[in-house]
């Protein structure tokens, strides 16, 4: 059975190549690392747990994109976020930035739902 879902504050980062996760979001969520590794960022190497999640983006919109299964490296911080949404995520579909005023789309891949 599948634990209820969790919704976090994340951070779009282009310049990341992993999805990360604030330690201490792991440690409340009492999520359990499938292994360590270290993490190479931009401040140095770091020891990092691995967690394997299962993200929905957008869940609050009228049809969400589908689920995404990910590995996501615990980090001490997280630009003021819980989460750090890194290429290895943003690759899986399209991405776009408007101009001067900020906004973005991100369009992820949704699975055909046979109309009811």
């Amino acid at each position: 059975m599948a634990p209820p879902p969790f919704h976090l504050q994340g951070v779009i980062d282009t310049a990341a190549q992993l999805t990360c996760i604030r330690a201490g979001t792991a440690d409340r969520l009492l999520l359990e690392p499938v292994r360590h590794t270290t993490l190479n960022t931009a401040s140095g190497e770091s020891p990092s747990a691995i967690y394997f999640l299962t993200l929905q983006l957008g869940a609050g919109q009228e049809r969400p994109p589908d689920p995404i299964s990910v590995r996501a490296y615990a980090v001490p911080e997280v630009l003021g976020a819980e989460m750090l949404i890194g290429l290895d995520v943003l690759r899986l579909g399209e991405f776009v930035m408007f101009g001067p005023d900020g906004r973005y789309e991100l369009m992820l891949p949704r699975r055909v739902h046979p109309s009811r």
